[in-house]
């Protein structure tokens, strides 16, 4: 890993700073000038360098300057052939990546668990969806991964999208999973998003960028110091033209500098500090990982667990538990936020945590007492009622039992109209209903609604799930396919 503190970024804007100029150009506020008193005081100096492209700043969409030396040294960083910055997440590189690599009307091969990202690039690009099904843990709740098995029976020379990991942190075999699509001729496309960290310690899951796959896509603010929106396309050279010219068309033509300051400030840092940091934050995860495994109401996602179950590995620093059948996952994280822990999801029966290099020995000693509190409350409170035993019903519906009936662009085309959603078994989506997080659609445009998915939309409504993709926030109504146009 090349050892490097350069942020040219950064310097270029200090050094523009230092020239007093008065802005007569955009953004409206001017480097804070006209904006609210409030704001201003939030972010203090932050819109000095809210820039647009200005003699010296260089240009995202034709970079030849400190932008253009940023994202090299990114490359060099991350091991990749070239790397590309993004100012609209992670979900723009998928898309672009996507477009990248299929072809229109051609099938594109997916989990059925994909983000939602992944689904609208299905609509840009009008593919043909191939779901492949994950293994649905019925102890846990939700879907570990898809197992090797299922990719080798694949008999075209199809793009394929793998994740590395899930929102859990559940890493499937890469370096098998890559190096069999590619001897079948397949590209693949690594929706990395949470595994931005990886590289920066052994002990955690390897990297799609290190096992060779054609397009990795990492969400960099999802685990990295950079600010929400924030994340970065890692491509092999011989496609790297091809995805930098989608990426031309979805992202926008007034690129923050904000955020391409915090993506040019994030690759100089790692690279001095990355590999120390993340020792320490794994070290830190076992600590609290220790912690949990000793309180006898809560049970903790174990690495040997996910490897039986065929899959690669764990990222340790994400730390899943649940509370057995004493609590589903939604009333877990309420007792946590009492205890001032927010968690960074719950599903049905689990919470997940992100334990990063922000944490120090005295953070983590403070998150394990409020967990013995929660876990003292759970213990009292489900030995005088029976009622904290949670059924799981319809779990597995939505990964294993889906009736693809119109391909996602001739769905997101077709007319439609509202129905309520008790009386709409059999009938045709025509809207996404996703849970967020993790963003894994339940139904995506296109697809028979089943009474075993409607049973799991009603149970995670009543549970408290907060859902997108619904023009009804109530998700008393749904959209249904009423007619389909030629598109």
């Amino acid at each position: 890993m090349a050892e490097t503190n350069n942020t040219p970024l950064l310097q270029a804007l200090a050094q523009y700073l230092s020239k007093d100029m008065y802005p007569l150009h955009t953004p409206g506020h001017k480097q804070g000038r006209y904006v609210w008193p409030i704001i201003k005081e939030l972010t203090k100096d932050l819109l000095a360098i809210d820039l647009t492209e200005l003699p010296g700043l260089d240009d995202l969409h034709n970079p030849q300057q400190a932008i253009a030396a940023s994202q090299q040294q990114a490359a060099v960083l991350f091991g990749a052939d070239r790397t590309f910055y993004l100012v609209q997440g992670a979900t723009s590189g998928i898309q672009a990546g996507m477009l990248a690599l299929g072809s229109p009307g051609k099938e594109f091969v997916l989990p059925r668990n994909a983000h939602r990202s992944a689904y609208a690039g299905m609509v840009m690009g009008n593919f043909k969806p191939r779901y492949l099904s994950p293994v649905m843990d019925e102890e846990w709740g939700f879907p570990l991964g898809v197992p090797t098995a299922q990719y080798e029976v694949l008999d075209k020379p199809t793009p394929v999208l793998l994740l590395n990991p899930s929102y859990e942190g559940v890493a499937p075999p890469m370096e098998q999973q890559v190096k069999m699509l590619h001897g079948k001729g397949m590209s693949v496309l690594v929706d990395e998003a949470h595994g931005s960290h990886f590289i920066f310690n052994g002990l955690l899951p390897p990297s799609a960028v290190a096992m060779g796959a054609d397009i990795v896509i990492h969400g960099s603010h999802k685990t990295l110091p950079t600010m929400t929106q924030t994340a970065m396309a890692h491509v092999k050279q011989p496609i790297a033209e091809r995805l930098r010219m989608f990426l031309d068309i979805l992202q926008t033509t007034s690129p923050s500098y904000v955020l391409l300051a915090s993506l040019d400030g994030v690759q100089g840092y790692l690279a001095k500090d990355g590999c120390e940091d993340w020792a320490r934050a794994v070290t830190l995860a076992e600590i609290l990982r220790r912690d949990i495994s000793n309180l006898k109401e809560f049970q903790l996602l174990e690495d040997e667990y996910v490897r039986n179950k065929g899959m690669g590995e764990l990222d340790k620093t994400r730390v899943v538990f649940r509370a057995g059948n004493k609590i589903d996952g939604f009333t877990l994280a309420r007792m946590l936020r009492e205890e001032k822990l927010e968690a960074e999801m719950c599903g049905w029966r689990h919470v997940v945590l992100i334990i990063n290099p922000a944490e120090d020995e005295t953070t983590i000693a403070f998150i394990s007492q409020r967990l013995r509190r929660v876990a003292n409350r759970i213990g009292i409170n489900s030995a005088r009622d029976a009622s904290f035993n949670v059924p799981l019903i319809g779990q597995t519906a939505a990964f294993s039992d889906w009736d693809v009936v119109l391909n996602p662009r001739q769905a997101a085309f077709a007319s439609s109209r509202m129905a309520a959603l008790k009386e709409t078994v059999g009938e045709i989506t025509a809207e996404a209903v996703v849970p967020y997080p993790p963003g894994i659609p339940l139904l995506w445009p296109g697809e028979r609604i089943t009474q075993e998915v409607l049973e799991r939309i009603v149970t995670l409504k009543r549970l408290g799930a907060h859902f997108q993709g619904i023009h009804d926030c109530d998700l008393n109504k749904i959209a249904i396919i009423s007619e389909v146009k030629e598109c």
